[in-house]
């Protein structure tokens, strides 16, 4: 019932340029949800919980986020912190 829910809200939101953000306790499915709302979509992910990926997103510059986003209409960052 929850996914449903949060899918349609997800949805209607999809394309607003708009960020969406996905917050809840940890193993509960919010990147399985948003993996299936993006599956038929060219997205890019971005592992928060890889040292690589956090490195290149502390502080880049906009060079280096456009080099990042590159073509990708839809950024996907998983396990982000503050």
């Amino acid at each position: 019932m929850y996914s449903r829910f949060l899918t349609d809200k997800i949805n209607k939101r999809t394309g607003s340029g708009k960020a969406i953000v996905v917050v809840g306790a940890r193993q509960v499915g919010k990147t399985t949800l948003i993996e299936s709302i993006l599956k038929s979509t060219d997205y890019l992910l971005l592992d928060g919980d890889d040292p690589k990926t956090r490195t290149l997103l502390t502080e880049p510059s906009s060079e280096q986020i456009r080099s990042i986003i590159g073509r990708y209409k839809y950024i996907f960052i998983d396990e982000s912190r503050k």
